[in-house]
């Protein structure tokens, strides 16, 4: 078997062909893990064209997006901090505010039926034994009795 040429020795272009082993090693030449660049191109001028595209669709976003995304952050600040103030509650007080807060949501899905679709059968099985705004607008739209 003859003596092999490497990269290095045959001018370091990727196109010569297959990557062969060094005449006084036993391992291959090492590879660049990135693409090569065009020439006069660096990694950071690519950076900043993707940093101004980035830049350019986040100026598209409407307003009302940013406002709600506000208004998120600002309830989960929120919710943090109650949090944190539940954790130093009374027990019996915390399970009495969320069995009325529970309660006043649950009978608003029920009136309105503006419950979550998950809970749909649920409501459904529950809301006959409840009045609903269907059934006032029903009894309004009826004369009244003498």
């Amino acid at each position: 078997m003859g003596a092999t040429v490497t990269r290095a020795e045959s001018g370091g272009k990727a196109e010569d062909g297959p990557a062969t082993l060094c005449k006084n090693c036993q391992r291959l030449p090492p590879v660049p893990l990135s693409p090569r660049l065009p020439r006069g191109a660096r990694q950071n001028d690519r950076m900043l064209i993707l940093a101004v595209s980035a830049l350019e669709k986040v100026q598209n976003v409407p307003a009302k997006v940013w406002i709600n995304l506000g208004i998120g952050v600002l309830i989960f600040i929120a919710a943090l901090f109650i949090l944190k103030r539940a954790a130093q509650m009374n027990k019996i007080w915390l399970g009495i505010i969320v069995f009325v807060v529970m309660s006043i949501v649950g009978f608003q899905w029920i009136y309105s039926r503006n419950e979550p679709k998950f809970l749909t059968p649920l409501v459904d099985k529950i809301a006959p034994f409840f009045p609903s705004a269907s059934s006032y607008e029903a009894k309004q739209q009826q004369a009244p009795k003498p």
